[in-house]
């Protein structure tokens, strides 16, 4: 990387799957094998500022995020072994990316420094024996500092490792721009309790640092903010890992515009709106469609003249017949009961009546005699007692 080339050095390292540029011909070069390599096949790795006799050097790295191996203590530099007591700090001091320092933080040995001001930067300084320094100085500044041309930086590699690349290799490397969003569905028909997907991929240079979906509603027309913090028994997805969104059991207050958007360090990108709505179930409607009129309202007689036939017919079939309706019916029937109890109880009935009836007869007996007499003699024209 060239020094003025417009680009941090982490961002540029921090692509993802690129392979861009001609190394030694272009500002800027980056092989694609920093994705993928196998740590174990790289025993060292140097970081040369401007030629071979500027460098630091890490060994047996564990990892490919240069973050981390370069906020360690480098294991070898210009001036030998660095004092123990040496700051390596990444992106905390200033508007450094990387900068070496002694213990105090007054005195530097090298750095990286980039601001947002203008495109001639980043700058890569270094001094040989240190140089008196505040972090608030823009290097430019300082007078005994020594500029590089350009950084590279090297995997010294074991011989039997692939490092081939397996990307297209572009002659240019692209520049600062934010994610291009694809979103491939324009609408999306769905049933009540559906779930529905919308489908947002996107290709970024850069890594993606928020992902977030605009709902625009149809009911009241309020925009809502889907991140991937939100209520997840209704909305899944919408993170740098997944930024698709799905909606679970979607209802008709779900209906509206969806649009999908994502940022890196060079800005959000949105794309283009899904627009989904709920079907509606037509068979549930009672009424003809042949019966209503375009573009107007009935009145409530007009109403009843086109409706009474359809009200005659349907009074006909909810009609029934009340005495076959269960309660009716259970009304005027007895119901059984076996158990032992209400049959005593129904005998013991039965025996009070009928010695009822008896007792009643039995008086009517014991006077028949009396009166088959009386009524003897008045046929016959006797005299009868008082």
């Amino acid at each position: 990387m060239d020094n003025g080339s417009g680009i941090r050095v982490m961002d540029f390292w921090n692509m993802e799957q690129v392979h861009c540029g001609t190394h030694s011909t272009s500002g800027l070069y980056r092989h694609d094998y920093i994705d993928y390599a196998d740590v174990s096949c790289i025993s060292f790795i140097y970081v040369f500022y401007g030629d071979t006799a500027r460098s630091l050097k890490y060994t047996n790295p564990t990892t490919l995020k240069i973050e981390e191996w370069m906020s360690r203590a480098a294991e070898y530099t210009w001036n030998g072994i660095p004092q123990s007591t040496d700051n390596f700090i990444i992106n905390t001091f200033y508007d450094y990316e990387f900068i070496w320092m002694n213990e105090r933080n007054d005195t530097l040995y090298a750095g990286m420094y980039y601001t947002e001001d203008n495109d001639n930067y980043p700058q890569f300084v270094y001094s040989i024996g240190g140089v008196n320094f505040t972090g608030s100085n823009n290097p430019t500044n300082v007078s005994t500092v020594t500029f590089a041309k350009y950084l590279e930086v090297y995997f010294w590699m074991s011989d039997s490792c692939n490092i081939s690349s397996v990307n297209q290799h572009l002659n240019e490397c692209p520049g600062k721009v934010p994610p291009i969003i694809q979103t491939p569905q324009t609408s999306v028909l769905f049933t009540s309790r559906d779930n529905v997907t919308l489908v947002c991929s996107y290709l970024s240079y850069y890594p993606v640092l928020d992902v977030r979906w605009n709902f625009d509603s149809s009911e009241n027309g309020v925009r809502i903010i889907i991140t991937n913090d939100i209520d997840h028994t209704k909305y899944s997805g919408s993170s740098t890992q997944v930024p698709s969104l799905t909606i679970h059991a979607a209802e008709l207050s779900d209906q509206g515009n969806y649009t999908c958007s994502m940022k890196n360090r060079y800005g959000w990108a949105e794309g283009s709106g899904i627009q989904i709505n709920m079907l509606t179930d037509t068979s549930l409607c009672q009424c003809p469609c042949s019966q209503v009129k375009n573009g107007s309202s009935y009145t409530a007689e007009e109403l009843q003249v086109l409706l009474s036939s359809s009200l005659k017919k349907l009074e006909k079939e909810l009609k029934v017949d009340k005495k076959l309706l269960s309660s009716y019916v259970s009304k005027h029937v007895s119901a059984s009961d076996d158990r032992q109890s209400s049959r005593s109880l129904g005998i013991g009935g039965i025996v009070c009546l009928c010695l009822m009836a008896a007792a009643i007869l039995g008086m009517d007996l014991m006077s028949i005699k009396r009166h088959t007499a009386t009524a003897k003699g008045i046929c016959l024209g006797r005299p009868q007692k008082l």
